[in-house]
């Protein structure tokens, strides 16, 4: 005949619970994702894909309008021609739409030269120590207020409205 002590089993199955435990406290461990919001404070769309919009040939120059550029989505990677309005820093509540200015990282550009509607502005992120921060930015450059300029990058939200940043190339028309 065969004895069982209730204590054996008890102990081994408070082991094998213990060790259930173990484990599906290791193997349940994720990183919790939460979602990403857009400029209008909904909750973004995941896209993987970094849409590229190129319009059609104007004049041998390849762009699109400042409020074209606004009604694309987040990571869409634009070039767009628009005019030098201002700069800001922090948000547009900052803005300044005349020189001088001490703002440096930042301009901000629309398609009419005396604009002033945020509705119609684009934001611009000029990362510090770059050739474009150096040469687009106000403080240095007075002269660029109003001047128009064409400018690619990835359109995203900056300063609390539509705006662009990761510039890879800008000109003077």
């Amino acid at each position: 005949m065969i004895t069982v002590n209730n204590n054996t089993i008890f102990n081994k199955m408070r082991n094998i619970f213990i060790l259930f435990l173990i484990m599906l406290t290791v193997l349940s461990c994720e990183k919790a994702v939460l979602p990403e919001t857009d400029d209008n404070g909904g909750e973004k769309k995941k896209n993987e894909d970094t849409t590229i919009v190129k319009p059609s040939t104007v004049d041998d120059a390849e762009y699109i309008s400042v409020d074209s550029a606004i009604n694309l989505p987040n990571t869409t990677f634009i070039e767009v021609k628009g005019y030098i309005v201002g700069a800001a820093t922090r948000s547009i509540n900052y803005a300044v739409f005349t020189v001088p200015t001490e703002y440096t990282q930042s301009i901000i550009i629309a398609d009419k030269p005396d604009e002033k509607n945020a509705d119609h502005l684009l934001a611009v992120c000029l990362t510090d120590r770059s050739t474009a921060r150096k040469e687009l930015n106000l403080h240095d450059n007075p002269s660029n207020l109003h001047c128009s300029v064409i400018l690619s990058g990835q359109r995203v939200g900056y300063l609390g409205i539509h705006g662009m940043n990761k510039l890879s190339d800008y000109q003077f028309p």
